[in-house]
């Protein structure tokens, strides 16, 4: 194998994510600025997939603690990242640039979140902008993955599925991305009766990575990229957006070699401290569309909200940094 593999899934029985979400809403609904709890999607491949919860706060409240920060095991492994959470106010605002779609609601009243209607013009143009952000944060991922020669095998394998949904907002059928997403699915599904041929895995991860900057530069060719003078362009701590014609990610700073980082999480932390990435793309910055600069404008308040009120918790809408 070229590359080491990390982040190795483990078998948990459904009945222990059902578990996790009851004790996880029951927690939530003592509080009593949370108005409502939904569950984003479903568990499809247990061992996986995660939880991904939705919690809308009443307005003008604030809940300072990260409920998922001292999990124990089964939970711990279930909640991958924060859990996402708005105030009502943005949560009816920040919907229509969402196109999450599935949810169910676990407790509280409900909220009315589809009272906004765009034409098929905005619409669409929305879902491109969308599916382009959330290529570049896989094709940003992966990179690392490459860079360090640690591959993350439970996120790649999780956030494959997603990646369906931006080639279908892109119109992307067929092609070798498509194909690569196919097979990433397929190792996926069998995953804990048949382990994958890893020195097959490692070339796949390679046509990965190079597919998703083929896509992006097609993507952004063919239907422009737009990030507005006041938009956010961090898409980590150390990592940002910056203009160039051709895509690209260049890093510096120090890169242990693997023998050293493979086996040993404070060393990894540590070298994810002492890099920095630019992550350059073509971009748009003036002129944008009227539905682009309202979707920046509300999600930038939102986060800024949420920085204050609910700071352990995801604004929904962002493609770019939403992990």
């Amino acid at each position: 194998m070229k590359y080491k593999y990390i982040d190795i899934p483990s078998e948990i029985s459904l009945n222990s994510y059902e578990t996790a979400i009851e004790r996880m809403v029951a927690t939530l609904l003592q509080s009593e600025s949370v108005k409502c709890i939904y569950q984003i999607g479903g568990v499809s491949s247990p061992g996986i997939s995660d939880i991904d919860l939705y919690v809308v706060f009443h307005d003008n409240q604030s809940f300072l603690s990260n409920p998922v920060e001292k999990l124990s095991f089964p939970d711990n492994q279930l909640f991958t990242h924060k859990l996402f959470g708005c105030c009502e106010s943005f949560a009816t605002q920040l919907e229509q640039f969402t196109y999450f779609g599935n949810y169910k609601l676990l407790g509280g009243t409900p909220v009315i979140m589809n009272n906004y209607f765009a034409n098929i013009e905005e619409d669409e143009l929305l879902k491109k902008q969308i599916a382009i952000e959330y290529l570049i944060k896989a094709w940003f991922s992966i990179y690392i993955n490459i860079t360090y020669g640690l591959i993350k095998l439970r996120s790649l394998l999780l956030h494959s599925k997603a990646i369906l949904y931006d080639l279908d907002f892109l119109d992307i059928k067929t092609g070798k991305l498509h194909e690569c997403i196919h097979e990433l699915l397929e190792i996926r599904k069998n995953y804990f009766q048949t382990k994958p041929d890893f020195k097959k895995l490692d070339l796949l991860c390679e046509t990965y990575s190079q597919e998703l900057e083929n896509e992006i530069i097609k993507a952004i060719s063919n239907y422009k990229f737009y990030i507005s003078k006041t938009g956010n362009r961090q898409i980590s701590k150390r990592a940002n957006i910056v203009y160039k014609a051709k895509p690209g990610i260049t890093n510096s700073g120090v890169t242990f070699p693997i023998q050293i980082t493979k086996n040993v999480k404070s060393i990894q932390r540590l070298q994810n401290k002492l890099n920095s990435y630019k992550v350059g793309v073509p971009f748009e910055e003036t002129n944008l569309p009227a539905i682009i600069s309202k979707r920046s404008e509300i999600i930038g308040s939102a986060i800024n909200y949420n920085r204050t009120n609910l700071p352990n918790f995801i604004s929904t809408a962002y493609g770019i940094n939403i992990f």
